[in-house]
């Protein structure tokens, strides 16, 4: 079932027109090595609340929450870390920029709100998607996962 919670519609819609001042990624560390794709991001933009993006329960949809990401020692199993990600080659060309317009990515395979996908003022795109219960970012989605997954874009626009 295709839904996504007020609070989340909310928060992405009040960013738009404001700058990305950092993103935190929430690795999972296991014998010194880190995986590859975040556990979640959290996104602080001027003078707004951070938003959290991660992977649902449900292992299809994109979640949300206004807690920052924290770290979590899981013993044997490593631990969740947070870095920076202002030098991540995907985010770099967003951090500053202005927020222009928020889509919600809809799977049509997953019947799910799968993703975000956010524009910047410099027409950088930075897109969050969940696939398979992992938290994928790209500045692009490619065409084969848009076609495979059925994915449809839906602007949000302000209230």
């Amino acid at each position: 079932m295709i839904m996504v919670s007020e609070a989340f519609k909310s928060w992405l819609v009040s960013c738009i027109g404001l700058r990305l001042r950092l993103a935190l990624g929430l690795f999972h560390v296991f014998e010194s090595e880190k995986n590859n794709s975040p556990q979640a991001v959290s996104l602080f933009f001027d003078g707004q609340g951070v938003g959290t993006l991660e992977c649902a329960p449900d292992g299809a949809s994109i979640a949300y929450s206004s807690d920052a990401v924290s770290e979590c020692d899981l013993g044997e199993f490593g631990a969740e870390k947070i870095f920076s990600l202002m030098a991540d080659e995907t985010f770099s060309s967003a951090i500053g920029e202005e927020l222009t317009s928020v889509s919600l990515v809809l799977s049509s395979i997953e019947d799910s709100v799968a993703g975000v996908s956010l524009r910047f003022g410099n027409s950088q795109f930075l897109s969050f998607i969940n696939l398979g219960d992992d938290l994928f970012v790209y500045k692009e989605i490619p065409a084969e996962i848009v076609r495979c997954q059925g994915l449809m874009f839906v602007r949000l626009s302000l209230m």
